[in-house]
């Protein structure tokens, strides 16, 4: 089981959005004309709530976005990215 320990996570937290470009440009998924934008957020839980928010211009045609989140007795993390079309 993973604990919270925060030395480790701007590590993670860097780790973890880098790999979800880097398979988001795969040129295998076809995204070429899209900006990607990820997200991550990972904190100590403690009984504390969370709320956070995102605001841009959105093309609902074209852009699209995705949450996940995971979470134990010790930490939580929630990640969401954002696939802008590029035109």
């Amino acid at each position: 089981m993973e604990k919270y320990k925060h030395d480790d996570v701007i590590n993670a937290n860097k780790k973890i959005c880098d790999e979800i470009k880097t398979k988001l440009k795969d040129p295998q998924t076809n995204l070429k004309r899209y900006k990607f934008l990820v997200h991550c957020i990972i904190g100590e839980k403690k009984g504390q709530g969370i709320k956070f928010g995102t605001k841009c211009f959105w093309d609902p045609n074209n852009d699209s976005m995705v949450t996940a989140n995971f979470e134990n007795e010790n930490l939580y993390a929630i990640v969401t990215a954002f696939g802008i079309y590029f035109y």
